[in-house]
């Protein structure tokens, strides 16, 4: 068997033309764990190939697409004890990494939205003293399905990157006019396509979004960035673990260490735990997929 590596912020294509966005570092050894996220049909206002290409977004809607049209794609893990979205090996047709999308960039001729994600990359890099090869574009720059209009979806790579960087744009946002925070009207339009309204109302979320860095506009073009580990800082294997789902809780707790808060997924280490509802349990950590 055939063991392809593939993280968060890589895409796949698949045999049937479906791209996939890949999900954490963690994958079973026949297939890649991965949402869908572009797929081709004739009424889409995105092309590769003289195909045009529909996103699908909302997490039912992707899972009801697959079920209805590629059921394969959709499994139950049996690690993670979820029912999850993952593309067998066999049926990968290509990998796409954020890393050489970079060097491709270097020095093929570039759109306005490639010369603008170049270009913010390019100030990253100088502003927190990181190599390029630290950094990656990944969403539809990535995989060449984006338009005039497309967001900026950056990739940092490791830790001791990640913080640098984080520094680093905490300053160009208070020194550069090209670096904006999002205002209120995007943050709203972030709030409804992550479907947030389902887990808390727009005012909470806004206060807890407002001062992010991650994402924010580079000349009138809203950025995304995620930090994600270095290969060599991944220390677990599908498998070490086995996970269980125990229910939905609400609880009230201290954070006690929050070093790893700006990477993807996300880990707070907490204490003092109050369980407001929901099965009174141990709980030493809390994980986060979102930024």
């Amino acid at each position: 068997m055939v063991y392809l590596k593939a993280r968060e912020g890589d895409f796949l294509l698949t045999v049937d033309k479906l791209f996939f966005d890949v999900k954490g570092y963690l994958h079973p050894p026949n297939r890649i764990i991965g949402f869908i996220r572009y797929y081709p049909n004739e009424k889409g206002d995105r092309i590769i190939n003289n195909e045009k290409y529909v996103k699908i977004y909302d997490l039912k809607k992707r899972f009801r697409f697959l079920e209805r049209n590629y059921p394969i794609y959709v499994y139950y893990d049996y690690v993670f004890h979820s029912r999850l979205q993952g593309v067998p090996i066999n049926m990968i047709n290509k990998i796409y990494n954020p890393k050489e999308k970079v060097k491709k960039l270097l020095r093929k001729d570039k759109s306005k939205v490639e010369e603008d994600a170049l270009n913010l990359i390019q100030i990253l890099a100088k502003e927190s003293n990181q190599e390029m090869n630290k950094f990656g574009v990944t969403g539809s720059i990535l995989i060449n399905l984006f338009t005039n209009e497309s967001d900026i979806d950056v990739i940092v790579y490791g830790f001791k990157a990640a913080v640098k960087v984080y520094e680093a744009l905490k300053k160009l946002l208070q020194e550069r006019k090209e670096f904006k925070p999002c205002d209120k009207k995007e943050l709203y339009k972030i709030y409804l396509n992550r479907g947030m309204n389902e887990a808390l109302n727009f005012r909470d979320f806004y206060e807890n979004e407002k001062n992010k860095v991650f994402q924010g506009r580079f000349h009138e073009r809203a950025y995304f960035i995620r930090c994600i580990k270095d290969w060599s800082e991944v220390k677990k294997v599908y498998g070490d673990e086995v996970y269980y789902p125990m229910g939905t809780s609400k609880i009230e707790a201290v954070v006690t260490n929050d070093e790893e808060k700006i990477l993807t997924p996300c880990k707070y280490e907490v204490s003092n735990v109050k369980v407001l509802f929901g099965k009174k349990r141990l709980i030493k950590e809390i994980i986060s997929f979102r930024g």
